[in-house]
C-alpha cells in the first residue's frame, strides 16, 4: 500500500473519531444550552483538537516514509555500479560508496577524511583543483574531470569525474565513472590510425584538422602538427593544375555530405609531385549533427607513374614502324624527359669490349633549342669520358644534382648544353652493360624514384630498341639470305604440296628456284616455276612424292641419294619443311662421286680379302698370347700354392717321421699319436684353406657390393707373402681406418695382384739391397687412394707412357704378355669408375689407385 492510501485511511478514521467525540460533546452540551460562549469555545477546541490529532498522524506516516526512503537512498548509494564521494572544499573524503572504494583501492572504513588528490597521479593535481574550485563556486550546470587514479601494484585507472556546483555548501556529491576500458579502446584506434600506412586526417566542420597521422610526413615532408595550426595548409600543397578540381570535390563533400573518390596531385616541402588518391566522407552524430569530415589519402605515385611507364611504352612501340633507329631512340629520350621533368637527355651505346662508347642520340628538345656539339656515332674510349660515366664505371645509377661542385668533372665540349643536375641509369643485358641513358636539368632534385621510373622505362625500351635492331637485321639477313640463294652451288627449289577433294597429297607445285638448279637440271626456269612435278618433269607419277610428303610434320627434314632416271644422274637430295604447306630441296649432282665410289668399291674388294687375313692373323696372335697370359697365370698360382705349402709340406713330413721314432720310444702312447694326427689335419686343413682362397681369389664378381679395402689388400699379401719372403723381398703396409668401396671385391684384388708382381718382376731383375714394397690406403678427397711403390730404381721415361698399353710389356715373350696392367687399368677404371696412374718417385716407381 503506498503512502497516500496509508494517509487517506488515517484521515477516514480520524473524521470517523471527531464525528463520535462531537455527538457525545453535543450531548452534553444540552447541560450548557443557556451558556452560549461556553458552548462556542468548546467547539473550537474540539476542532482544534482534531486539526492536531490530524496533523501528529500526518507527521507520524512523514516521518516513517522519510525513513522508508532514507533506506532506499542508501541501498542505492552503496550498491550503485558507479563510484560516489562527497568531498568537502579542501577535497577531503567525507563519505564514499563501495564502488568509489574499489576506484581508489581503499578499504571504506580507512578512506573518510584522506585528500581525494592523494589517489590521484601527480600530473591530474591541477586538474582536480580546478574541478574543485568550480563545483565550490556559484556557476551553474554540471562540471566534468578526468583524472587517473593511482593502486599500488595495478595498472592505472581513468576516471570521470561529474558533480552540480554548489556554493553555499561546505560538501558535495561526486560520480565517479570508470571509462578505463573506454580510454584504452581510444589509445588502440589512435595506434592503428597513427601506424597506418596511408595519411589520415580529420577535419572539423570550420575546416580545422582535429587529427593527422604521422604518414602525412611521409607523404608531403612537411610536420602533421603543422596542419593542425594551419589550416590552408592543404590547400597550398595542391599542384597549380588540380587546385581547381580538389575545391569542387572539397565544397561538395562539406555542403552536400557527397562521398567521393579523387586522385589529385600535391608539392612535397621538397618540390617532389606526388600523386594522391584521395577519398572522404562527412561524419554525423546520432542526431545527425555534422561532425567533420573524415578522409585519407594515398600515395600512388609509383601507380600513376607504371601507368605512364606503360603508356611512354605503348608511344614508342607504335612509334618504331617505319622508323630508323636514331629517331626511335631520339622518342625514348622524349618519353625519359616528359616522366622525369627534365630539360635535356642523351643516350650511348657502350661496345662488347665494356670499354668503347659511341653517342646515338639526344633528345628532340636537346638537339632543338640547347646542344649544337658535334659526336653522333663517334666512338671514344670510356677512361677519357666525364663523370657522367660513373654510372658504368660503378656499374649502378648515378645521380649528380650538383653537378658544378664535382672535383673530377672534365668539362663540357664545344656547343654542349649546359648541365646542373643530372641522372644516369646504365642498361644491362647479360651482366654487361649495353647502353646508358641520361637526362639532366630537372627543375628540383634527382631522387631514388627518378630512378626507378628511369630504370624501368629504359628496360621496356631497350627491349624496344633490339626488336628494331633484330627487324634490321633480319632485313639484311634477308637480302644475305637472298643473295647466298642466288649464288648457291647447290640447286634449291621451294614447293607446295597439291591436295585432291578428299584432302589427300597427290602432287606438288614448283614455286621458285635458284640459278644453280637450272644448271645442274639443264632446264630454263620459265618453264617449271607454277607448273606441278608431272607437267615439269613429264613424270607420269610425281617423282619422290612419298619422301618429300613424309617431312610435313618432321622437324629434322629428309636427306637421301636417288638415281633420277629421266636425266640419268645420281643426286644427292636434303629436304626441309618449309612453311605450313611446302618444302624446299637442296640437291647437287653426284654422278661423277658414285663413278669414283664404284672404282673404290671394287679397289676394296681387292684388299677386303687381304684385310680378312691379316685380322685372322692378329686373331690367332692375340689367341696366342691370352693363352701365354693364362699359362703365366696359372704358373703364377702354381708357384704361389707352392710356396704356400712347401713348409706345411715339410712340418707334416717331420711329423709323420716323428711317428716312426716315436713308436718305439717310451714316449709314444694314445695321447701322442692323437695330438701328432691333430697337428697334421690342422696343417691339411690349412693347405686346402689355400686352395679355396686361390679359387675365390680368381673367380670373377658378378654384382657390387661394399667390401674393406685392407681387408682385400691383406688377403691379396697372403696369396703371395711366400714368394716375396723367398725372393726377399719385405712388405710395408700402412692402412688408415678401415676404408670402404662399392664396387667388385674379387677384380679389385686382382688389379692389386698385377701391380705388386709388377712390382715384384722389377725387384727381382734390378737387385737392391733391402728390396722393398710400400702399401698406403688413405681417403683423400672424398676418394679411396692406394699406393703401391717400389725401390726398384724407376721406368724408363720412353715407355712409362705406354705402361698400359695392351700388349706392351718389357720382359721376354717367355715371361709376360703385356696384358696385366691393361687389365688393372681396365677394372679400376671402366669396371668401377676409378683411375690407375703411374709415377717416377726418385727410388722407384708409384702406382695409384683413385675409387
Amino acid at each position: 500500500m503506498d503512502n497516500s492510501k496509508k494517509i487517506s485511511k488515517a484521515r477516514t478514521g480520524l473524521h470517523r473519531k471527531n464525528v463520535q467525540q462531537t455527538t457525545s460533546q453535543e450531548a452534553a452540551a444540552e447541560t450548557f444550552k443557556g451558556d452560549s460562549d461556553a458552548k462556542r469555545l468548546l467547539h473550537e477546541l474540539q476542532v482544534y483538537q482534531t486539526e492536531l490529532e490530524t496533523q501528529n498522524t500526518e507527521l507520524r506516516q512523514g516521518q516513517h516514509d522519510l525513513e522508508h526512503l532514507l533506506e532506499e537512498y542508501t541501498t542505492l548509494f552503496e550498491c550503485a555500479s558507479v563510484g560516489y564521494v562527497t568531498l568537502d572544499r579542501d577535497g577531503h573524503i567525507l563519505k564514499i560508496n563501495l564502488a568509489g572504494a574499489d576506484l581508489v583501492g581503499m578499504v571504506r572504513s580507512r578512506v573518510n577524511n584522506l585528500l581525494f588528490r592523494q589517489f590521484v597521479a601527480e600530473v591530474d593535481h591541477s586538474l582536480l583543483t580546478n574541478f574543485l574550485e568550480n563545483v565550490f563556486s556559484a556557476h551553474s550546470g554540471k562540471i566534468t574531470c578526468e583524472v587517473r587514479l593511482l593502486q599500488a601494484g595495478k595498472p592505472i585507472k581513468f576516471v570521470q569525474l561529474e558533480s552540480m556546483p554548489k556554493a553555499s555548501n561546505q560538501e558535495n556529491l561526486v560520480a565517479m565513472t570508470d571509462v578505463t576500458g573506454l580510454r584504452l579502446d581510444e589509445q588502440k584506434f589512435r595506434i592503428v590510425a597513427d601506424n597506418t600506412y596511408d595519411w589520415e586526417f580529420w577535419i572539423e566542420p570550420g575546416g580545422r584538422f582535429l587529427y593527422n597521422s604521422p604518414a602525412c610526413m611521409r607523404i608531403t615532408g612537411y610536420d602533421p602538427a603543422l596542419f593542425l595550426t594551419e589550416s590552408e595548409l592543404l590547400d597550398r600543397i595542391i599542384h597549380p593544375d588540380d587546385k581547381d578540381v580538389f575545391a569542387h570535390h572539397k565544397h561538395a563533400a562539406a555542403t552536400a555530405g557527397k562521398v567521393d573518390e579523387i586522385d589529385f596531385r600535391i608539392i612535397r616541402a621538397d618540390g617532389e609531385i606526388r600523386c594522391i588518391a584521395h577519398g572522404c566522407q562527412p561524419v554525423y552524430d546520432r542526431k545527425g549533427n555534422f561532425l567533420g569530415v573524415r578522409g585519407s589519402n594515398r600515395d600512388i605515385t609509383r601507380r600513376k607513374l607504371a601507368e605512364l611507364i606503360m603508356q611512354a611504352r605503348l608511344r614508342i612501340s607504335d612509334y618504331m614502324f617505319g622508323r630508323s633507329i636514331e629517331e626511335l631512340l631520339t622518342k625514348v629520350l622524349d618519353e625519359a624527359e616528359d616522366l622525369t621533368n627534365s630539360k635535356i637527355g642523351f643516350f650511348h651505346f657502350l661496345d662488347t669490349d665494356q670499354e668503347t662508347l659511341s653517342l646515338q642520340a639526344w633528345s628532340s628538345r636537346t638537339l632543338s633549342s640547347i646542344c649544337s656539339a658535334e659526336g653522333k656515332g663517334h666512338l671514344y674510349p670510356l677512361e677519357k669520358a666525364g663523370v657522367w660515366c660513373d654510372g658504368i664505371r660503378e656499374k649502378r645509377p648515378v645521380i649528380h644534382n650538383n653537378y658544378e661542385s664535382l672535383p673530377n668533372r672534365k668539362g663540357m665540349p664545344e656547343g654542349h648544353a649546359p648541365v646542373f643536375r643530372e641522372l644516369v641509369v646504365p642498361i644491362f643485358r647479360n651482366n654487361l652493360i649495353v647502353a646508358v641513358l641520361g637526362v639532366g636539368n630537372k627543375a628540383v632534385d634527382y631522387t631514388d624514384q627518378d630512378v626507378e621510373t628511369l630504370q624501368q622505362l629504359t628496360n621496356i625500351a631497350w627491349d624496344i630498341i633490339e626488336r628494331k635492331q633484330m627487324e634490321l637485321t633480319l632485313k639484311e639477313s634477308e637480302h644475305r639470305f637472298r643473295s647466298l640463294y642466288e649464288n648457291l652451288n647447290e640447286g634449291v627449289a621451294l614447293h607446295t604440296f597439291i591436295y585432291n577433294e578428299e584432302n589427300e597429297i597427290i602432287d606438288y607445285r614448283i614455286v621458285a628456284v635458284n640459278k644453280a638448279y637450272e644448271t645442274i637440271l639443264g632446264v630454263d626456269k620459265s618453264t617449271v616455276l607454277g607448273k606441278s612435278s608431272c607437267e615439269a618433269y613429264g613424270a607420269v607419277t610425281p617423282p619422290y612424292l612419298k619422301e618429300f610428303s613424309s617431312v610435313i610434320d618432321s622437324r629434322t627434314g629428309l636427306i637421301f641419294e636417288t638415281y633420277f632416271p629421266p636425266m640419268q644422274k645420281h643426286f644427292h637430295i636434303s629436304v626441309i619443311p618449309w612453311e605450313k604447306n611446302g618444302f624446299a630441296t637442296i640437291f647437287f649432282d653426284i654422278t661423277q662421286q658414285k663413278s669414283y665410289e664404284h672404282q673404290l668399291k671394287q679397289l676394296n674388294l681387292s684388299l677386303e680379302e687381304r684385310i680378312t687375313q691379316a685380322v685372322d692373323d692378329m686373331r690367332q696372335k692375340d689367341q696366342m698370347l691370352i693363352m701365354q697370359e693364362r699359362r703365366a697365370i696359372m704358373g703364377e698360382m702354381i708357384n704361389n700354392i707352392a710356396h704356400q705349402w712347401r713348409q706345411p709340406l715339410n712340418v707334416l713330413g717331420l711329423y709323420l717321421q716323428d711317428l716312426t721314432y716315436a713308436f718305439d720310444s717310451q714316449e709314444f702312447d694314445r695321447q701322442y699319436l692323437d695330438t701328432s694326427i691333430d697337428n697334421s689335419m690342422r696343417l691339411i686343413e690349412h693347405m686346402s684353406q689355400t686352395i679355396d682362397d686361390f679359387m675365390n681369389f680368381f673367380r670373377s664378381d658378378k654384382s657390387t657390393s661394399l667390401f674393406s679395402v685392407n681387408r682385400v689388400i691383406t688377403r691379396t699379401l697372403s696369396l703371395i707373402e711366400k714368394s716375396l719372403l723367398v725372393q726377399q723381398i719385405k712388405i710395408d703396409f700402412q692402412a688408415d681406418d678401415d676404408l670402404f668401396i662399392n664396387g667388385y671385391p674379387n677384380e679389385y684384388a686382382q688389379a692389386i695382384l698385377n701391380i705388386l708382381v709388377n712390382a715384384r718382376d722389377a725387384l727381382v731383375e734390378a737387385p737392391v739391397d733391402n728390396a722393398l714394397i710400400s702399401i698406403r690406403s688413405f681417403a683423400e678427397g672424398g676418394k679411396t687412394v692406394v699406393t703401391v711403390t717400389d725401390n726398384a730404381g724407376g721406368i724408363a721415361d720412353d715407355i712409362i707412357g705406354r705402361l698400359f698399353d695392351p700388349y706392351f710389356t718389357t720382359k721376354g715373350p717367355d715371361k709376360g704378355t703385356g696384358i696385366g696392367l691393361f687389365m688393372s687399368m681396365t677394372i679400376i677404371e671402366k669396371n668401377m669408375g676409378g683411375s690407375l696412374t703411374v709415377r717416377n718417385t726418385g727410388r722407384g716407381a708409384e702406382f695409384r689407385i683413385e675409387v
